[in-house]
């Protein structure tokens, strides 16, 4: 998934499967209201909203009620990167800075 460190293990699944099964859940953001859906196929290649992702996940056993959150989403890293980007913009990375006036 875009915004996230990982082994491409879902994607080439994707494609050894015959690119049959696109949606790859992030199994650590699996709440009562919803998860991190991303999809392979090419038409959407993007996080995408499973409306039926309890009924999905329940074919493999897996009760969204019971689960609790324990990995970040992949909007709270491009939050959390987007803040550390622009702290760093802001202080220039540690550069000692000399004042200059306008015009």
């Amino acid at each position: 998934s875009p915004g996230s460190v990982g082994t491409g293990a879902a994607l080439k699944h994707f494609q050894d499967t015959g690119s049959k099964y696109p949606l790859a859940v992030k199994l650590g953001t699996i709440t009562a209201s919803g998860a991190d859906v991303y999809s392979y196929a090419p038409d959407e290649d993007d996080m995408v909203k499973d409306p039926l992702l309890a009924e999905h996940l329940a074919f493999w056993g897996i009760n969204i009620m019971d689960l609790q959150k324990t990995e970040k989403t992949v909007a709270e890293m491009e939050v959390e990167l987007n803040r550390s980007f622009e702290f760093d913009r802001i202080l220039e990375s540690g550069a000692k800075l000399e004042p200059l006036s306008g015009a």
